[in-house]
């Protein structure tokens, strides 16, 4: 049993509109599903590959802290790559709340688990990393 389904037991919540999530219309061209979220992934990973691509040259302390600030975002903390990302499994998560037969939580906790681990973990040391690099540059 995972960690977390002890307090997953319940069912997740409801979507904001009280029901599942909805299914895509017969016939849609892009419905959701494997390739749609590959696609995504792909542009995601295309994406990630330019930030690398940056750290790799000539950066500086304040570049890479600015950089760092900008995966945790301080003031929209969703607007920053570690929030979108909690907030892409959050939403998975849910979903996947949604179809565990017996809702337990063993399909929807370990996406929970990632979730905080992301934003307790991931976050807090982006965050501790980019100001030992340039205390300087924090919002305030």
């Amino acid at each position: 049993m995972p960690p977390c389904a002890a307090r997953s037991a319940s069912a997740p919540p409801p979507s904001p509109s009280g029901s599942p999530p909805a299914q895509a219309p017969a016939g849609d061209p892009h419905p959701p599903g494997p390739r749609t979220g590959r696609r995504w992934a792909g542009i995601a990973k295309l994406a990630l590959q330019q930030i690398e691509d940056e750290l790799t040259g000539d950066i500086g302390a304040q570049e890479l802290a600015y950089i760092l600030r900008e995966f945790r975002h301080e003031d929209h903390r969703q607007d920053g790559v570690l929030g979108s990302l909690a907030q892409l499994l959050t939403i998975a998560g849910q979903a996947a709340g949604w179809i565990e037969p017996d809702r337990d939580g063993e399909m929807s906790c370990p996406l929970h688990e990632a979730v905080a681990l992301i934003t307790e973990n991931a976050g807090l040391q982006t965050y501790y990393a980019a100001h030992a690099l340039d205390p300087q540059g924090e919002p305030a």
